[in-house]
């Protein structure tokens, strides 16, 4: 599969066979050591795609997907183009505990791996995801929280594959080379950054993309807000998981 994709249940098969077998490379090194760079990298591939999903079914079982629909649909680009190389989630406690809880009752078929916040400053449910793209480390944060982004020479960056994070060191501003708050037209602000950064494209430029075929092939449309979307992101009625099976708030 480094050309194209199998079909959904083949490749939840392979990807939950490899992981219990194995365990998630992202955290395993040792026991994937002797595999193919190319061989880990489709496992990765997924499990960057995953992570978001876990993100989103996270945040939909808890109601939350009000302030996320949004921002699901702009890093939906990056995840879509395959520009995201690494994604890693990290849930606060509570959130922590719903996700594996979804993960015990078959919601989520999955056994990646992902990180927990320390209880310090922050409401339980509050959690980020730190995505690779480029040269850049983008953590954002669900709920009121910001983006800030660092360049892979930034020491302060947060590292990915950790299993517990520090919330104070994670929203220090200071660390940061760029942040920004989700008002206005933050999505253009954030596009800018990144292209100027990596001359990846963004969603608010305009710029032409060709969508490998490995992901084209993939997507379907959500019926409620008409997002280009993977399959298994949507649910028996054709709803994306931004859109909360279609009750959410807008802002």
């Amino acid at each position: 599969y480094l050309q194209e994709n199998p079909s959904e249940p083949i490749k939840e098969r392979i990807e939950n066979f490899l992981l219990a077998r194995f365990g998630d490379p992202r955290v395993n090194r040792m026991r994937w050591s002797k595999v193919g760079e190319d061989e880990v990298g489709v496992l990765s591939r997924w499990l960057t795609q995953q992570s978001f999903e876990l993100l989103m079914h996270v945040l939909s079982s808890t109601n939350n997907t009000g302030q996320w629909k949004e921002r699901a649909e702009f890093w939906g680009h990056y995840i879509k183009h395959q520009f995201v190389s690494e994604a890693w989630v990290v849930f606060g406690p509570d959130a922590y505990r719903q996700a594996n809880r979804l993960v015990r009752d078959g919601e989520i078929k999955s056994r990646g791996a992902f990180g927990v916040l320390e209880r310090e400053n922050i409401q339980p449910i509050h959690s980020a995801i730190l995505m690779k793209i480029g040269r850049l480390i983008v953590s954002e944060w669900t709920h009121d929280g910001k983006i800030r982004i660092y360049t892979e020479e930034n020491s302060y960056k947060p590292k990915l594959y950790s299993s517990r994070y520090y919330p104070s060191d994670m929203r220090d501003d200071s660390a940061a080379d760029f942040v920004k708050v989700h008002l206005g037209d933050w999505e253009w602000d954030v596009d800018t950054f990144i292209y100027r950064s990596t001359q990846i494209p963004g969603p608010r430029r305009g710029i032409p993309v060709t969508t490998p075929k490995i992901v084209r092939a993939a997507q379907s449309f959500c019926s409620n807000c008409g997002q280009e979307v993977p399959q298994r992101w949507l649910d028996a009625r054709g709803v994306c998981l931004s859109c909360g099976g279609g009750n959410v708030r807008t802002r």
